[in-house]
């Protein structure tokens, strides 16, 4: 039987600052470890824990457009809030 390990995702602004951090188990999302702005002020990330809770994401201005909410892992409901600029 093969464990996939833990792995990490993280995406970067343009300037090198970066925008976010989000954990992997087995091909399952765990948590979000940090969503920060351009300069590395930290946002609201959500309440995600061990695969359940909630994202939140951001547009590069700041803009929230989208909350998920995941369950084990998996997105089971997704909120959008406009438009993504």
């Amino acid at each position: 039987h093969y464990v996939l390990p833990i792995w990490f995702y993280r995406y970067y602004y343009s300037n090198g600052q970066l925008w976010v951090e989000r954990e992997y188990k087995n091909g399952m999302l765990l948590n979000v470890t940090g969503t920060y702005d351009s300069t590395g002020k930290p946002r609201d990330k959500g309440t995600i824990k061990d695969g359940n809770g909630t994202i939140n994401y951001y547009t590069e201005s700041g803009k929230l457009y989208e909350t998920d909410t995941y369950k084990d892992g998996k997105l089971i409901y997704k909120k959008a809030y406009g438009t993504f600029d």
